[in-house]
């Protein structure tokens, strides 16, 4: 029978796991909750964006080369994964999507370690390998990655670049999903359905410096660069939320366990103090 000490010690060791659960269960459910927030202020800012590239293509359209697809091009996907686990079998899904679709795609770029060993396993080459976007969701790591993504595009004669990434249903929910990137599709008239216009390109007598055309190709680049980050930040949030389930899981999971320690260490305890009874039971009735 174990001792009264060694049932403690293992009942502290589970407290101590549960202890450390429910910290990253905390942290990951707060910063869930601030980038929540984030998403909502970063639709209304890439609206006001998307109204003025429409303001600027009232009656001009403009070219530009991330929005020109190359038919003869190769397809890219770039998969958006995270540096760390304890997230369930959110990263295997994407994993297990990407394969259904795996021949779809002639190379792959990778954000996250994570998605990066996944797809080595499976013998997958990876034309190139990013760090996975830390939860401050730092803008510079971002643009490293769209930069990239831009100059390949351009550069290399692509077809297209798809985005496989956790969509971010609900705190309960994540899908994984694939997201035309480029050639970049500005439909016009389906964002000008929910928003203001000015009646004339000539109300106000805009200048623009240094070229309206120029301005246009600038705020265009901004716009898809913040398209990613949006997409992005579904991940990082789809990443998150999956961890707060799967830690409040793994908490509940330790009390159970410290429960099970003590009512079994009560049951071993009355079944030696019954064993002694008996012994002493059968020494009087010999005696």
């Amino acid at each position: 029978m174990h001792t009264y000490s060694q049932f403690k010690k293992s009942e502290e060791q589970v407290s101590d796991v549960a202890d450390m659960v429910r910290t990253i269960e905390k942290i990951a459910a707060s910063r869930l909750h601030l980038m929540t927030q984030e998403l909502a202020a970063l639709d209304m800012y890439k609206s006001e964006l998307a109204r003025a590239l429409i303001g600027l293509s009232l009656r001009k359209s403009f070219f530009h080369p991330l929005l020109q697809a190359h038919p003869d091009g190769k397809t890219i996907l770039v998969a958006i994964g995270g540096d760390h686990g304890l997230v369930g079998g959110l990263h295997l899904r994407l994993m297990n999507y990407y394969l259904d679709h795996k021949s779809e795609y002639q190379t792959v770029v990778v954000v996250g370690r994570q998605m990066k060993e996944l797809l080595e396993q499976e013998h997958v080459h990876i034309e190139r390998f990013f760090e996975g976007l830390p939860d401050d969701m730092d803008v510079g790591a971002v643009s490293r990655v769209t930069q990239f993504i831009f100059d390949m595009y351009r550069d290399a004669g692509i077809s297209r670049v798809d985005i496989l990434f956790a969509k971010y249903l609900s705190l309960a929910q994540q899908k994984p999903e694939f997201s035309q990137f480029l050639p970049f599709r500005f439909d016009r008239e389906a964002i000008a359905q929910n928003e203001t216009l000015p009646k004339s390109d000539d109300e106000g007598l805009p200048i623009y410096e240094p070229s309206r055309e120029r301005v246009f190709r600038r705020f265009l680049e901004m716009y898809i660069q913040i398209s990613f980050y949006h997409t992005s930040l579904e991940g990082k949030l789809s990443e998150l939320s999956s961890r707060t389930i799967e830690m409040e899981h793994a908490a509940k999971k330790a009390d159970e366990m410290i429960l099970q320690y003590r009512h079994d260490y009560v049951k071993r305890r009355r079944m030696d103090a019954t064993l002694k009874q008996l012994a002493s039971f059968a020494v009087s009735q010999m005696i």
